[in-house]
């Protein structure tokens, strides 16, 4: 939890105060400059469930389902995608699907399910919704927890709003990056795909070293 959301919870428990609620104890939520964060489990299963309670944003309301992941935890490939755009939400599916599982195969040589895939927000996005900050910030750490658990060899980022999000966390000091076109964007922009091609050249040439 960031500090901005504990002092969003602050005002709403002093809103309650006034309107007349008491709190048998003092609650302390031991704000301080270092404290950015809270700690997460190591382990997958448990992440997700804390991710599939989350209510620490407004999204939380357009969503029945949240996306978390799909793929293998043991993959040395992460993809980072676009924000999840409906409770059914699968990176694999429809046009967009289809070409994420050529640039897998044809190019990284691995079949859809040996990667993992991931989006920095687990709530859906709406098409009329804009992604805030704050949005992205109560996001942040499962997003990183993770990465921390996956321990890829190489993450994929596709340069959407995602990449313009992550590239303010400054979190992937020492981590493979390598930027990439989405497929959705390749779908409208084919005179591109050799750009892509070359930029997943580069997560070829990644893997075959870390081998």
């Amino acid at each position: 939890m960031t500090q901005n959301t504990k002092q969003k919870l602050i005002k709403h428990f002093n809103l309650l105060k006034i309107m007349g609620y008491e709190y048998h104890e003092p609650v302390d939520l031991h704000l301080t400059k270092n404290d950015e964060s809270i700690v997460l489990p190591d382990t997958i299963d448990t992440l997700k469930e804390l991710v599939d309670n989350c209510s620490l944003c407004e999204l939380n309301k357009y969503t029945k389902k949240k996306f978390f992941s799909k793929g293998n935890l043991t993959s040395k490939v992460m993809i980072i995608g676009d924000f999840p755009s409906s409770d059914n939400y699968d990176p694999f599916a429809g046009q967009s699907g289809k070409m994420l599982v050529a640039m897998c195969q044809n190019v990284l040589k691995l079949d859809p399910n040996d990667v993992y895939y991931t989006t920095i927000l687990k709530c859906n996005v709406p098409l009329s919704q804009a992604v805030h900050n704050d949005n992205i910030n109560c996001c942040k750490d499962y997003f990183i927890k993770q990465i921390e658990i996956i321990k890829p060899l190489v993450i994929i980022v596709f340069d959407t709003q995602t990449y313009k999000h992550l590239n303010t966390l400054n979190i992937f000091d020492k981590q493979n990056i390598v930027i990439t076109h989405s497929p959705s964007f390749l779908l409208r922009n084919p005179s591109s795909k050799k750009q892509a091609l070359q930029d997943l050249e580069k997560v070829k040439s990644i893997l075959d070293k870390g081998n």
